[in-house]
């Protein structure tokens, strides 16, 4: 069994690839077979947390580690020919909704009043999708994440990124150039920078905030299918 390859494909939350990567390593261990982890590129060399995560575990565990490349599906995520007035955000990251909501609505009720709020929980991939699609805003309320996916998705649907300056997205997410950014859980200072985005969307006119989308649209380009096929292939062959 000792020529015998153990292959750990890393994925989902920080907690969901450590504990199978755990276990496989105790069983290259009890078993004498070679252990191979796959741990995808973004998180490896794009996040804050992860970068030292993955450092970590090809010090301590003397593990070798191909990066695998992340896509983003283009047949659900597009802009549409037309958005919707609407502000969407992932419900079970969103502590600090309710707080944000109430000081824009004491400075402006029409922003709660006329413009479509959509928690996004629980829901199919093709409806999550269609949502990011067809919204304005997509807030980023979460102060730290992994691989900022959620808001990769938004941006090649040409829909605004506005939220915290989280952990984890700090080399994507650039406030002012491809997405709105408040320092991590300073919702007043979020309720700041969302106001004048808000007040163009009751009047219609967002041409301001065009450039930050077509540089948001730029920088998914790299995240196709292809390129996650060819770094799939690449490992592939120096396993096989």
């Amino acid at each position: 069994m000792r020529d015998k390859t153990i292959i750990c494909y890393c994925a989902g939350g920080l907690g969901n690839r450590l504990k199978p990567m755990a276990s496989c390593w105790a069983i290259s261990r009890l078993t004498g077979r070679r252990l191979k982890i796959l741990w995808r590129k973004d998180d490896l060399r794009r996040q804050v947390g992860f970068a030292l995560v993955g450092k970590l575990v090809s010090w301590s565990m003397n593990l070798d580690h191909h990066l695998i490349s992340t896509s983003i599906d283009p047949n659900l995520y597009y802009s549409p020919e037309k958005k919707e007035r609407s502000i969407v955000y992932i419900q079970r990251k969103a502590a600090c909704i309710k707080p944000l909501r109430r000081l824009l609505g004491a400075h402006n009720k029409a922003y709660l009043q006329q413009l479509q709020w959509q928690p996004l929980f629980n829901l199919p991939q093709a409806v999550y999708a269609e949502n990011i699609r067809n919204a304005s805003v997509f807030l980023n309320l979460s102060p730290a994440e992994g691989f900022p996916s959620s808001c990769v998705e938004a941006m090649q649907c040409e829909t605004l990124v506005a939220g915290f300056d989280a952990v984890g997205g700090q080399q994507i997410l650039q406030n002012g150039n491809n997405s709105l950014l408040a320092p991590n859980a300073d919702y007043p200072a979020l309720a700041y920078a969302l106001s004048p985005v808000l007040s163009d969307l009751l009047t219609g006119s967002f041409d301001t905030w065009q450039p930050l989308l077509e540089n948001a649209k730029n920088l998914t380009a790299s995240y196709t299918l292809e390129a996650e096929a060819e770094s799939l292939i690449r490992f592939w062959q120096s396993v096989l």
